[in-house]
């Protein structure tokens, strides 16, 4: 599984604006949603509240800018691939005012006719409060266009009090098919997120079956490989992705993803990504 370079994702971390940012160090509840502010090449829907961050320091992912989205926003884009698959990744983090500042979050991402919604955790400071700290979560998700021309949107679900998004990526992959890509779990791509007691695993994977079609696809996530101790075996039917947003890991675990491929014969085939380990999200400040 190779992912090309080239983002096709225009004004990917929302630098390019139309209206005046709001400065990360002068946020109040006062100065949200008063002003209206456009992303280049990026559309608001009608009713929601979007706004754009920025700091000298270094806060964003990428670039000095980012969005804050109740609601959501979309962009459409064009020359795309039927049927090729693409990569989606991007950031969040929860803001840390507005009210409800102490609340786990739900965003969505719909690419077509597929939505998948994801978490936003909070982080508290040893007081209880929020801290202005960003820790920002990292998403990955695929999807494969039906037409040549595809809206993608990412929102906050209903009433929550908004999300942060930054360095949206959208890349086309290529899926191989060689003998040599496929040894030793390589054909299996997987990170973990951690934020202090909450983890999230995301995994993606590429089998080919040249002699009967693959039917179905189940993962599984231990501390051995082979081994469900942190999740059993789980279809997510032709999938190539899924991720897992409930998990709880030892500061020091290392992590195994099991995917077992079935072919319309019913024969199977089992793949191990082998030991990769917990990592925290870092604040940025």
């Amino acid at each position: 599984m190779e992912h090309l370079d080239q983002n096709i994702a225009a004004n990917p971390s929302f630098e390019d604006i139309n209206g005046q940012a709001i400065d990360w160090d002068n946020i109040t509840n006062v100065n949200f949603c008063n002003n209206v502010v456009y992303a280049l090449q990026w559309n608001n829907s009608l009713g929601s509240c979007v706004e754009f961050l920025k700091s000298g320091k270094n806060v964003a992912i990428d670039g000095r800018s980012f969005i804050f989205v109740e609601g959501q926003i979309s962009q459409s884009l064009e020359n795309l691939n039927v049927g090729q698959l693409y990569r989606v990744t991007f950031v969040t983090a929860h803001p840390p005012i507005l009210g409800a500042v102490l609340a786990n979050k739900e965003g969505y991402i719909e690419f077509g006719n597929s939505r998948h919604v994801f978490m936003v955790y909070t982080k508290q400071d040893k007081h209880g409060s929020a801290s202005k700290e960003l820790n920002w979560h990292h998403h990955t998700f695929y999807f494969r266009p039906s037409t040549t021309t595809e809206t993608i949107i990412f929102g906050s679900m209903t009433g929550n009090t908004g999300i942060l998004f930054d360095d949206v990526k959208i890349q086309e992959t290529i899926l191989h098919n060689h003998d040599e890509v496929n040894k030793n779990g390589k054909h299996i791509h997987a990170h973990v997120v951690a934020l202090h007691q909450w983890s999230s695993i995301h995994a993606s994977w590429s089998f080919v079956d040249p002699e009967s079609p693959i039917v179905d696809f189940m993962w599984a996530i231990g501390y051995t490989e082979g081994s469900t101790e942190v999740q059993g075996f789980t279809s997510v039917g032709l999938n190539n992705f899924a991720y897992n947003y409930n998990v709880s890991l030892a500061h020091t675990s290392v992590i195994h993803i099991t995917v077992v491929a079935t072919n319309a014969a019913g024969l199977r085939k089992e793949s191990a990504r082998r030991g990769f380990a917990r990592r925290f999200n870092s604040a940025r400040h």
